[in-house]
């Protein structure tokens, strides 16, 4: 579980997730096999979960009729010539199905065909959605404790400090040597230190 934890850092998906985010979304995968040239799913499907490519080989292609960004522009009968998208072990695909929201929004926008025998780890949208909802109470909590630390907000009360920490989002460690904020320029944002020190 460990080591498919540490392969999910080198997916564009789960790069930025918390180690422990990574570990709780691999109990929740499951295995799925599909056969050579069966389709995994097909456009226009709802969608209900992401796949990872263990073993095996996918195409992705779309006509682009399912996709409401740009089927208003296609003539119905004449199908997208965008060429079809190749896959193989430790890709993955469907991932959108994860983080559209609203009515329609899980629409498949491409067909997924099985070029070999497959062997997938699928992760379900009720399974990720709460795994992620878990991730932001943790967080908003540890925001919370961290900001009844800082001086400036010590006497806040519990409820005042739980509403700002809904505000409050982590950004990417600068590099050492790195400038934030320059003198002069227009103050957008409030950096508050977790750790290390700046000058």
């Amino acid at each position: 579980m460990e080591n498919l934890a540490t392969r999910f850092a080198e997916m564009p998906f789960f790069a930025r997730m918390p180690w422990q985010v990574r570990v709780d979304l691999c109990h929740a995968l499951k295995l799925e096999r599909c056969q050579k040239n069966n389709n995994v799913f097909v456009e226009g499907d709802f969608g209900e979960g992401m796949y990872i490519i263990l073993t095996g080989g996918v195409t992705l292609a779309s006509s682009g009729l399912a996709d409401p960004q740009t089927a208003s522009g296609l003539d119905r009968n004449c199908p997208s010539t965008a060429p079809p998208r190749v896959l193989g072990p430790g890709d993955q695909f469907g991932e959108l199905a994860l983080l559209k929201k609203g009515a329609g929004a899980a629409v498949r926008t491409e067909t997924a065909t099985a070029t070999e025998e497959c062997e997938f780890a699928t992760l379900g949208r009720v399974a990720y959605d709460k795994t992620m909802r878990a991730e932001d109470i943790s967080r908003a909590h540890a925001t919370t404790r961290f900001l009844s630390r800082c001086a400036m907000f010590r006497h806040w009360g519990k409820l005042a400090l739980a509403r700002l920490s809904m505000y409050c989002s982590p950004v990417e460690p600068p590099r050492r040597g790195e400038t934030l904020v320059r003198a002069g320029e227009m103050a957008q944002f409030v950096y508050m230190l977790q750790e290390g020190e700046c000058r």
